[in-house]
C-alpha cells in the first residue's frame, strides 16, 4: 500500500512518498552468507515473511536544488523446517534439542535513513554542493555450518557513511558566434566528491578461519574507506 502527496512549502514543490508491506512466502530457499559469498541450501525448506515501511520527503528546501530525507523499517524472518537449537551443560554434554521458531533472514535490516542535501552560492547557482549521509543498523552475520547460531544476530555492525561533493558549471556557447565546429564545446561540468569522509569502517562481510583446537575467530572484510573522485563532463 503506497501513497504519494505533492504539496507547496516555502512556495515550492514538494512530494511526500510512503509505502507499508507485507509479504508471506512460501517454498523459500534459505541461504547463508559467508563473506561476500552466498550458499544456498538448494530446499525449497522454509516459510518465510517480510514487512516494513518505506518514507521519503524530497523537494527544493534550496529554491532551484533538489534535496530529500528518506526513511525505512523493515523485518524479514523466515522459519525453516528442521531448524533447531542445541542445549549442552557445563561438561560439553548434549542436554537437548529445540526447534527453532522464525529467526531474522540475512537481509533484515531493520532501519535506514538516508540524507541528501544540496544548496548553492546564493547569487550564482551554476556552483553548488551536496552532503549525503547513510546510516543502517547491522545485519545478522553469523559463522557458516554452525546451525546453532544462524540468525542470532552473533555478529551486527551498523553502516554509516558521509560524503561530501562540489561542482561548477561553465556555460561556453556563444550564440551570437558563427556557426560552431564539431568540436566546441557547450557547456564544462567539473565535480569533485569525497566520498566516506569519516572514513568509517563499514563491514561487508566475515571470514571464518579455525584454530588447530576448534575455536571459530571472524575476520571482517571492510569496504572502501575514504575515496576522492573528480570528474569532469563536457557536452558539445
Amino acid at each position: 500500500m503506497g501513497k504519494e502527496i505533492a504539496f507547496q512549502q516555502f512556495g515550492r514543490p514538494f512530494k511526500f512518498s510512503g509505502e507499508a508491506y507485507y509479504k508471506y512466502l512460501t517454498d523459500v530457499v534459505p541461504y547463508d552468507v559467508d563473506n561476500v559469498r552466498l550458499r544456498y541450501f538448494a530446499k525449497n525448506n522454509a516459510r518465510a515473511y517480510a514487512a516494513g515501511f518505506d518514507a521519503r520527503v524530497s523537494g527544493e528546501f534550496v529554491k532551484g536544488a533538489e534535496s530529500w530525507f528518506s526513511l525505512g523499517l523493515l523485518t524479514t524472518r523466515e522459519n525453516v523446517d528442521g531448524d533447531s537449537i542445541s542445549f549442552f551443560n557445563a561438561e560439553g554434554k548434549l542436554l537437548n534439542r529445540q526447534a527453532k521458531d522464525y529467526i531474522r533472514r540475512p537481509q533484515d535490516q531493520r532501519l535506514n535513513v538516508g540524507i541528501f542535501f544540496q544548496d548553492h552560492l546564493p547569487n550564482n547557482p551554476s556552483v553548488r554542493g551536496y552532503v549525503n549521509l547513510v546510516f543502517g543498523t547491522g545485519l545478522p552475520f553469523s559463522p557458516p555450518n554452525e546451525p546453532d547460531l544462524r540468525g542470532t544476530a552473533a555478529l551486527t555492525t551498523s553502516y554509516k557513511r558521509v560524503d561530501l561533493g562540489f561542482s561548477k558549471v561553465v556555460g561556453l556557447k556563444n550564440n551570437n558566434a558563427p556557426k560552431a565546429h564539431f568540436y566546441t564545446f557547450e557547456s564544462l561540468w567539473m565535480g569533485l566528491e569525497i566520498l566516506n569522509v569519516l572514513a568509517a569502517n563499514n563491514v561487508a562481510g566475515y571470514s571464518y578461519l579455525q584454530d588447530v583446537n576448534g575455536v571459530t575467530y571472524s575476520v571482517p572484510s571492510y569496504l572502501s574507506q575514504r575515496v576522492v573522485n573528480l570528474r569532469l563532463i563536457a557536452r558539445f
